[in-house]
């Protein structure tokens, strides 16, 4: 049997406690029934935001701009739900739906996109998702922001795509999403980022829920959630 924990581990597969957060905040603030809903994951890589969307009823696509299918497949066949996820390869600068999707999800693109495109494509990106909802459609994303001065020393020194991975400042969000009629966010996650596996993660993502998430500036948190919603 298939623990809630097991289950978000394989939804959010990294600082398990933190993001998964994004779970919880999303269903909170969500105007379009999952059920039944057409649903897009962009960057989906292993395809776990695709997995939480088909777990809750709706038929999605699973995109990335390399073919998801062999590494996500597994996992969706796994829960079950293999049957309401397709799969494309879609560049998430140029996605050519329009008025097509309930909903569109991400976690951790942004600022990749960022690093390998340029400072302005992620508004690129933005754009392209707003076009593909339908209106009142909804945008689900957990992204990471900059965090504080600690991060971005651990990050340059310590992992690996650190130098080239251009994170998102918590002061543009904003700005980032005025095409939306509505915005929702929150951040989260101090002490999780520093983590070296995963068992440690969890450790520090507790601490970060109960601690440390309540008493620093929220400029030094890394995790930025929300849930941007397109005019009717």
């Amino acid at each position: 049997m298939i623990t809630e924990k097991e289950f978000l581990e394989d939804v959010f597969e990294w600082d398990t406690t933190n993001w998964s957060t994004a779970a919880r905040f999303w269903e909170n603030h969500l105007n379009v029934r999952l059920a039944g809903a057409s649903a897009l994951e962009i960057g989906a890589h292993n395809g776990g935001l695709s997995l939480w969307l088909a777990m809750k009823g709706a038929d999605v696509i699973c995109s990335d701009m390399r073919d998801t299918r062999l590494q996500a497949r597994k996992k969706h066949d796994h829960y079950g739900v293999a049957g309401n996820i397709s799969y494309e390869k879609i560049d998430a600068r140029y996605i050519t739906y329009e008025n097509r999707f309930d909903i569109v999800a991400f976690k951790s693109l942004l600022g990749g996109v960022r690093g390998y495109f340029g400072d302005d494509t992620h508004i690129q990106v933005i754009d392209g998702i707003l076009r593909s909802l339908k209106p009142g459609g909804q945008l689900l994303f957990a992204e990471n922001l900059d965090g504080c001065g600690l991060h971005r020393f651990s990050r340059a020194r310590f992992v690996r795509w650190g130098k080239m991975w251009r994170y998102i400042r918590l002061s543009d969000v904003r700005l980032m999403f005025n095409g939306f009629a509505k915005i929702d966010f929150m951040t989260c996650g101090f002490a999780g980022a520093f983590g070296r596996g995963e068992p440690q993660r969890y450790i520090l993502g507790f601490l970060d829920q109960h601690v440390f998430d309540r008493i620093v500036p929220e400029s030094w948190h890394y995790i930025l959630i929300g849930v941007a919603t397109k005019s009717r």
